[in-house]
């Protein structure tokens, strides 16, 4: 009798316990999943210009439903650039200026995931560029929540 006494006990505890924690979890506030895709850009060319050069859309990795965007990560690599290359990553009329060849911004959260981005890069013949810089290793990485 003494043994099925405990076993009661122990299995009301774990009961108790398991409702509680339940009870805590049912309190906080849910959050969507969400995911990421990321866009290579492929090698190219900037010649040296008297205005910026606006790229095609970055093609997303697979397919993408509906959902904000929360984060946005890029790199690139610069070669044969004899003053400093100027760059943006744009969706729609909003240009966010890099400020180096990586990092990353907020300044696209809550704007749609679904919508187009694109790098805007210039090689300013007005401050002495000359020829073609080339852009390589180019990746964008979109957060976002569904």
């Amino acid at each position: 009798m003494r043994q099925s006494g405990r076993r009661v006990s122990a299995w009301l505890s774990g009961a108790v316990g398991l409702t509680l924690g339940l009870s805590l979890l049912a309190g906080l506030p849910a959050y969507a999943a969400g995911g990421s895709w990321v866009a290579t850009l492929p090698h190219q060319s900037v010649p040296a210009s008297d205005a910026p050069l606006r790229d095609r859309p970055l093609e997303k990795s697979g397919q993408i439903g509906d959902g904000k965007i929360t984060r946005v990560h890029w790199s690139f690599a610069v070669e044969g650039a004899d003053v400093p290359l100027r760059a943006w990553l744009c969706q729609g009329s909003l240009c966010v200026p890099l400020p180096a060849s990586s990092g990353s911004t907020t300044r696209f959260q809550g704007h749609s995931v679904a919508d187009e981005l694109r790098f805007r890069f210039w090689y300013p013949s007005t401050h002495g560029a000359t020829g073609r810089v080339s852009i390589t290793r180019g990746q964008v990485i979109v957060d976002y929540d569904a």
